[in-house]
């Protein structure tokens, strides 16, 4: 009993795997397993990657028995990581209906923890390690290997087609830029509390910290951090992701419940807690399965014209 509430505690620390854009939010749900348990076709299936669809409403695009443990957009198409033994990357490609369904493009084999996800020019990073930082690109066919950077628990984030890490320290953190087959110092940003994440919106850095409890978003202008944002840390697992609304703050609890605060560019505005509703599957409507139904069926009349006129033709 109390290591299942221990792991329940170190489980929802962890980071929620999330992207976000100016058209949308996606990110990785959890299904109630109390809810789903004696439903034999989604028995197992306990976590999902979402989509919200409105202020207060959210789609399940597909569900897995393991959770992804990140999320990008990558060449306008959303790409998740799945890992265990190794490194599987999965791209979410459409089927000719229209649903959305995981493709594995390729696995790349590696014991070290995944800890980011991004798209730089044309290649997509992976972030891997923890005492040090190895990062890895794939251009859609091969992996290649970038030099270790010897720093610990580094975050990355790529900003303006570069390739940044920030290192913790007892100050803020420091930044080291990628170039030249290298790791080039940029020297330390200062600010208060621990650096979780560091996202981007418009032309800004934003890291995202802990301090005394509470949440804290700021903002990097050249060397000064400006305060932006501070708010009460969620339950479950959350993060801080850009957004339609310019930044929303995203929280999942393991029995399902999804919570949204939405906060305004560049104010930092917030607006109440939002409790999302799952949406249920729609089915095909009428209209979409004549869309997609009505150019066999003229095929086939136009078929069956052409072979009556030719036995009309040959029975003359």
């Amino acid at each position: 009993m109390v290591l299942s509430y221990f792991m329940a505690c170190v489980f929802s620390l962890q980071p929620l795997a999330s992207t976000g854009a100016e058209d949308g939010i996606w990110f990785v749900g959890d299904r109630n397993p109390a809810q789903i348990q004696f439903d034999a076709k989604a028995k197992g299936l306990e976590y999902s990657i979402c989509a919200r669809t409105s202020t207060t409403t959210y789609a399940s695009l597909q569900s897995f028995l393991r959770r992804p443990t990140a999320l990008t957009l990558y060449n306008n198409e959303l790409w998740f990581v799945d890992q265990r033994n190794a490194i599987a990357l999965y791209a979410m490609r459409n089927k000719p209906t229209g649903e959305l369904y995981a493709s594995l493009q390729s696995t790349y084999e590696t014991q070290l923890e995944l800890r980011g996800l991004h798209q730089w020019g044309d290649v997509l990073a992976l972030n891997v390690g923890g005492s040090s930082l190895q990062v890895v690109t794939y251009d859609g066919h091969n992996w290649e290997e970038l030099p270790v950077l010897k720093e610990k628990d580094a975050r990355t984030i790529v900003y303006k087609n570069n390739l940044l890490a920030f290192v913790p320290t007892k100050k803020g953190a420091h930044v080291w830029q990628y170039g030249n087959g290298e790791w080039e110092s940029q020297g330390l940003r200062e600010f208060t509390g621990t650096l979780g994440s560091i996202i981007q919106k418009n032309d800004w850095l934003l890291l995202v910290t802990e301090h005394d409890g509470d949440g804290e978003v700021f903002g990097l202008q050249k060397e000064q951090c400006i305060l932006i944002a501070t708010f009460s840390i969620p339950k479950g697992r959350w993060s801080v992701v850009p957004s339609p609304e310019g930044l929303s703050l995203v929280s999942v609890e393991r029995n399902g419940t999804t919570t949204v605060v939405d906060m305004g560019w560049p104010s930092g505005r917030q607006s109440p807690a939002i409790e999302l509703t799952l949406e249920p599957l729609h089915a095909t409507s009428f209209l979409q399965q004549v869309a997609l139904f009505l150019p066999m069926f003229l095929f086939v009349g136009f078929a069956f014209l052409l072979l009556r006129s030719g036995n009309a033709k040959s029975t003359q």
